[in-house]
């Protein structure tokens, strides 16, 4: 220890003392006390030598440090048993969870020992018992093989007598189909009489009619002669009451004489016509919905029907652009009225309202005033080079089940649905109008006329091409109803291949039309009781000709056709021998009536549809061309097909666009057609 820098320092504060001098100290205590180091007793004003002091703390210090170095070893050796008891321990733990996990191991070694032993027991078992099984199944087999050998015995027998049957059956039917060829020879030899006799008397009746057209024309002439005068004559007795004096050799009685000259009964006089009004020649219509021909100006033709054509004109006035078509000539009956009825009455968004009817009083002709529209669906068909796609196609053909739906629970039979008689325009954002409600027909009127022989068959269902004429008024409200459902459906599938499915016009095609259909067995097989109902089923020998493709095959041309179901059609040529895939229904129409198939290339609206919607329009255009108008889909399930199934939401809320209120069926019946006449168009007639 450097005592040099240590002296007059204080050494520790637990002394009690400091030094004073390098020589002496004095105790700071008055009391006796000891010295911390040597353990020396002090008093007051002893005086202690500075060396012992120096000996003492030495000692002291070297005893600490041999303490302090003991107590080192000491702890480090504690530590270090500390660190070997703790060894030891992990030791003694590890050994003991090695015991126990190889003490777990022996357990379950034997217990898995012991399974697989009851395994080995309970496979045995299994064994023994399936060859006991095999025995007795082995045995049913032998029996049963016995008894399938009998079987074939007998139903060898049953094939034999069934051919024998057969036989009998087939002699039977050529005799029934001789009687019936013999007895439809006559039936059709008296028709033929009787549409000779009907069409002489249809001559006869022609010419008194236009006798008569004559005879009140003529008529005509002369009161218009006889009006002018009495106008002349008015004039005359106007400028006598005025006092103007009149330079004639006529006395006042002669000219007041010409009262005398008014016909008793006037001749074409208007409903209203009343004695003032025809001396004063006053020519303002008395009915609201009746128009001037004067008032519009006729730009040019548009439609091509040949009895009722259709002009485009100009209101001169007002400048609006309308369609006037004409009415066939009435010759008495007020009938002819039905359809400006019909558009003046029915209330829908997809048919044309009555805007007014007028009279050419030059030629005496009747026109409806309509709005005009640019285009029909045929035109369009053939005018767009793209495709439908499945929203417009949907979109259109919505719109047409919901007016034919319409028109249905109206009782309103619309009879002449085709592409012509849909009009669409562009300013119309995909909205459709039916037109063409001439031939239009109320159910609650039967027997309605003869639906008249059309220039296009390819929109006519079947049951109606396969009765004769005098015998359709034997078909049935739904017949009728069927038969609007079938032209939707071939609107459909000219929609989908732009193309239409059965090709023919007039009564020449109306053999290949039936040829595009079904066969004769197909028919008889699918209609059962029926063909005794279609008495022209037997005398069409184009029914018996080959065969044609499915409609699964033109929705599917990629599909293989390696077997023909039952009910499918084959065709000659190339193709022969497909068929479609799958289930076919006998029932459903078999392919276009061409000689050659579609052109599936141009049908870009079914090749841009998925899977599901493909199957989904097959559906439904199999539902609609059904060949039994009993079977075929109301215009109302085919509005809830699912193919429609995105106008789901919109169905209740455009309830009204399917369903004819009430309050209106009364005023589409044929007697309200003179009401109609007197009430909205009186003087028209």
């Amino acid at each position: 220890m450097n005592w040099d820098t240590a002296e007059g320092q204080p050494m520790d504060e637990s002394m009690g003392f400091i030094f004073e001098d390098p020589v002496t100290y004095e105790i700071m205590d008055d009391e006796e006390t000891t010295c911390p180091v040597c353990n020396t007793n002090f008093y007051k004003q002893d005086v202690v030598p500075n060396y012992k002091l120096r000996e003492a703390i030495d000692r002291y210090l070297q005893d600490k440090e041999a303490r302090d170095k003991l107590a080192e070893d000491e702890r480090r050796r504690a530590e270090q048993d500390k660190q070997r008891i703790d060894e030891e321990r992990r030791h003694r733990e590890e050994l003991s969870e090695q015991v126990r996990l190889e003490e777990a191991q022996r357990r379950r070694a034997e217990e898995e020992k012991a399974r697989l032993e009851a395994e080995k027991e309970r496979i045995e078992a299994e064994n023994r018992r399936m060859e006991a099984e095999f025995a007795r199944l082995k045995d049913q087999e032998r029996k049963r093989m016995g008894e399938l050998e009998e079987m074939r015995r007998q139903h060898q027998q049953l094939e034999l007598e069934r051919d024998e049957k057969r036989r009998a059956e087939e002699q039977e039917r050529k005799r029934l189909e001789e009687d019936t060829r013999k007895r439809t020879a006559a039936e059709q030899h008296k028709l033929r009489e009787r549409e000779e006799e009907n069409r002489r008397r249809e001559e006869e009746e022609k010419h008194r009619l236009e006798e008569m057209e004559r005879r009140r024309v003529e008529l005509e002439r002369k009161l218009r002669i006889e009006k002018e005068e009495m106008q002349e004559l008015r004039r005359k007795c106007m400028m006598l009451e005025e006092g103007t004096r009149y330079k004639s050799r006529k006395t006042q009685e002669q000219i007041w004489s010409v009262w005398n000259y008014i016909p008793s009964v006037p001749i074409a006089m208007p409903t209203s016509w009343s004695l003032s009004s025809w001396i004063w020649g006053s020519s303002t219509p008395t009915g609201p919905l009746v128009h001037k021909f004067t008032d519009y100006k006729i730009d040019c033709r548009r439609g091509s029907h040949r009895n009722c054509p259709v002009w485009r004109a100009v209101e001169k006035k007002q400048g609006d652009v309308v369609a006037l078509k004409k009415l066939p000539s009435s010759g008495g009956n007020t009938l002819v009225f039905r359809e400006p009825m019909l558009h003046h009455s029915l209330s829908h968004p997809n048919i044309l309202e009555l805007k007014g009817i007028m009279r050419d009083e030059t030629k005496n002709d009747v026109y409806m005033v309509l709005p005009f529209v640019e285009y029909d669906l045929d035109h369009a068909i053939n005018a767009i080079n793209t495709p439908f796609n499945t929203a417009q196609l949907r979109h259109l053909m919505n719109q047409l089940l919901l007016t034919v739906c319409y028109l249905h629970s109206a009782h309103i039979v619309h009879r002449d649905i085709q592409p012509t008689s849909i009009m669409l325009s562009h300013a119309g954002n995909g909205r459709i109008w039916l037109t063409s409600l001439g031939k239009a027909r109320n159910l609650c009127n039967k027997p309605f006329d003869i639906l008249p022989a059309s220039s296009y068959l390819g929109y006519r269902a079947p049951e109606i091409i396969l009765t004769a004429p005098h015998l359709q008024k034997n078909l049935s409200e739904e017949d009728w109803k069927a038969a609007d459902v079938w032209s939707c459906g071939c609107i459909l599938a000219q929609l989908l291949f732009k193309k239409p499915l059965f090709v023919g016009t007039g009564t020449d095609h109306q053999d290949r039309i039936l040829k595009s259909i079904l066969s004769y067995a197909d028919c008889v097989r699918t209609l059962g009781d029926m063909p005794s109902r279609f008495t022209l089923l037997n005398t069409h020998p184009a029914i018996e000709a080959e065969p044609t493709r499915s409609l699964r095959q033109l929705f599917f041309p990629e599909e293989d056709y390696d077997e023909p179901p039952a009910g499918s059609l084959r065709r000659k040529g190339k193709g022969q021998g497909q068929a479609a895939k799958g289930k076919a229904k006998a029932a459903v129409v078999a392919a276009p009536g061409r000689d050659e198939p579609l052109d599936l290339a141009n049908a870009g609206a079914v090749a841009v549809m998925d899977e599901r919607t493909k199957e989904e329009a097959l559906d439904l255009l199999s539902k609609m061309l059904t060949f039994d108008p009993e079977q075929r889909i109301t215009a109302y399930d085919a509005i809830n097909h699912p193919f429609f199934a995105c106008f789901e939401s919109l169905r209740e809320r455009r309830k009204n666009l399917w369903q004819c209120p009430d309050d209106i069926l009364a005023s589409l019946r044929d007697e309200n057609v003179t009401r109609f006449l007197t009430s909205e168009c009186a003087g028209i007639v």
